[in-house]
């Protein structure tokens, strides 16, 4: 179905985490992510100094959107200088928090909190799937 991916700015030290369907080989090594300020640097300096590296693999667009905001959510736990403006899984986003607010509460309150929020995350697994 998909995988989740990590580009990683070398130099820079910043990262962007995304998530694809387009698993041509073109798609493979060539496309980092979508998101506005990843699109923005590549845009003004191209794809040289980025690495890609695959983090996992889903049979099903549930597990793509989960794993997605999960790695997002580990990676923010981790202090990591992400260039991901929201926390992953389906577009449009502002649609799944409000979702979520209604069906998983629990990992909404500490989505501001990054520990907290993948602990929900990892525990509320189902919740969050059902709006995924």
């Amino acid at each position: 179905m998909g995988y989740v991916f990590r580009t990683d700015a070398l130099e820079d030290g910043w990262s962007y985490i995304g998530q694809s369907t387009r698993l041509d080989r073109n798609s493979l090594d060539g496309y980092f992510g979508s998101g506005d300020l990843i699109r923005q640097v590549i845009e003004q300096r191209g794809p040289a100094g980025l690495q890609k590296s695959v983090l996992a693999t889903a049979a099903n667009q549930l597990d793509l959107h989960y794993l997605e905001m999960l790695h997002i959510a580990q990676a923010r736990r981790d202090d990591v200088q992400l260039l991901n403006g929201d926390f992953g899984g389906p577009r449009p986003s502002n649609a799944i928090q409000f979702a979520l607010w209604n069906v998983a509460p629990a990992v909404m309150r500490a989505a501001s909190d990054s520990e907290r929020f993948y602990q929900a995350l990892v525990k509320h697994r189902d919740m969050v799937e059902q709006r995924s």
